[in-house]
C-alpha cells in the first residue's frame, strides 16, 4: 500500500482541486456556491484517501481509486455544471420576474399594451385579487388537449392555449373547436425554439412567420405570445420583434412544472401553494402531457370547491377579458 499516493487517483485529485481553487477566485454568486460544494466534495475524497494510507484498509483505497476514477470525476464536474446552469437560470428568471413585477407596481398608470416595456409584458401582477388566467403551453396534441377542451366545457370554463405553429398546423379540427368554444388562440412560437440563440432569419420565423401563419389559421388577430421557456425578455431584438407583430408578450406566476412531475396531485399541490401566495395572475400548464391533463382536472374541481365555501373567491377569465377590463375600468 505504500504506492497508493502514486496512484494515477491521486494526480486527478490534485489537478482537479487545483483547477478549483483557481477558478473559484473568478466565481461569484450561485455558481461560487456550487464550486464551493464540488470543492468540498473532493476534499472529503481527499480525507478518505489519507485515512486509507494510514490504516492501509485496501477497501477504503479502492474506493478512493473508483472514485478518483477519471471518467467519473469528468461525470461528476459535468453534472456539477449542469446543476450550476440550472441553478443560474432560476436566479436570472426569479430576478428577472421580480424586477418585473417591481416596474410593473410603479407603472399602474400605463395601459396594457403591445410595447417592449413593462406594459407590453403581462404578468399576472395588476389583475384584481382572486382573478386568475389558466394557461397552456406548447400543444395541440390529439389526446391531451381534447380531454383539457372536454374538461373546460364540462366545468363551463374557458382558458388560453399558447401553440407552436407547426403542432396548430398538423390539427386545424382541434383548433377550430377551442376557437368555438372561445379558448384564447395565442402564440408560442413556430417551433419552441430558444429564442435567445437565434439568428436574425431564425426569428423572423419563429415570431414573424408563426404569427402569420397561426393567423391564417385562426381566422383571427395573434394578440398574445409566450417565449418558449420564458427566455428572452431581456433581449431587445426579442421584445421589438414580439411588439412589431403587435402582440403582448404573457408570463406566470403560478408554475405546476407538470412537464417533469408525473403526479397529478402534487402538481395540483405546487399551483395551489404558489395561488395562495400570489393571490392572483396566471397559471402555467401544457397541455400536451396526460398528468397536465388530469391535474387541470383537479385543479378545477379545487376552483369550484373554494367557491362554493366563498363565492366569487377565485375566478377564471380569459387573458383578453382581463386585459379589456383593466384597460377600460383605469385599474392598471
Amino acid at each position: 500500500m505504500n504506492g497508493i499516493k502514486n496512484h494515477p487517483a491521486h494526480a486527478i485529485y490534485r489537478s482537479t482541486l487545483s483547477h478549483f481553487n483557481k477558478s473559484l477566485k473568478k466565481l461569484v454568486g450561485v455558481e461560487r456556491l456550487a464550486h464551493l460544494e464540488l470543492r468540498e466534495k473532493i476534499n472529503q475524497v481527499t480525507r478518505d484517501y489519507n485515512r486509507a494510507r494510514k490504516k492501509k484498509t485496501a477497501l477504503e483505497f479502492k474506493n478512493f481509486a473508483d472514485l478518483l476514477n477519471l471518467d467519473q470525476v469528468i461525470r461528476y464536474e459535468k453534472s456539477q455544471r449542469g446543476e450550476i446552469n440550472k441553478r443560474m437560470i432560476k436566479a436570472r428568471e426569479d430576478k428577472l420576474l421580480n424586477q418585473e413585477l417591481s416596474a410593473t407596481n410603479n407603472n399602474l398608470t400605463l395601459a396594457i399594451a403591445p410595447s417592449s416595456q413593462h406594459q407590453g409584458n403581462i404578468t399576472g401582477a395588476r389583475f384584481p385579487k382572486g382573478t386568475w388566467a389558466l394557461t397552456f403551453d406548447d400543444g395541440p396534441r390529439v389526446k391531451t388537449t381534447t380531454m383539457i377542451l372536454d374538461l373546460l366545457e364540462e366545468y363551463g370554463q374557458r382558458a388560453d392555449f399558447f401553440w407552436t405553429a407547426q403542432n396548430a398546423l398538423k390539427f386545424p379540427a382541434l383548433v377550430f373547436r377551442a376557437k368555438h368554444m372561445g379558448m384564447t388562440l395565442a402564440n408560442h412560437s413556430y417551433t419552441h425554439f430558444n429564442l435567445p440563440k437565434a439568428d436574425a432569419p431564425r426569428l423572423v420565423y419563429e415570431i414573424d412567420q408563426s404569427t402569420t401563419d397561426l393567423e391564417q389559421l385562426y381566422n383571427r388577430k395573434v394578440d398574445f405570445f409566450r417565449l418558449p421557456y420564458g427566455a428572452g425578455m431581456r433581449k431587445p431584438t426579442i421584445r421589438h420583434k414580439i411588439t412589431e407583430n403587435q402582440m403582448m408578450h404573457v408570463f406566470w406566476n403560478v408554475d405546476g412544472l407538470d412537464w417533469q412531475d408525473k403526479n397529478p396531485a402534487s402538481i395540483l399541490k405546487r399551483m395551489t401553494l404558489q395561488m395562495k401566495r400570489q393571490g392572483k395572475g396566471i397559471i402555467l400548464l401544457h397541455d400536451i402531457h396526460l398528468q397536465s391533463a388530469k391535474a387541470a382536472r383537479l385543479l378545477l374541481e379545487y376552483i369550484q370547491e373554494k367557491n362554493r365555501i366563498n363565492p366569487d373567491s377565485l375566478r377564471l377569465q380569459t387573458l383578453p377579458e382581463i386585459v379589456d377590463n383593466l384597460n377600460e375600468n383605469g385599474e392598471n
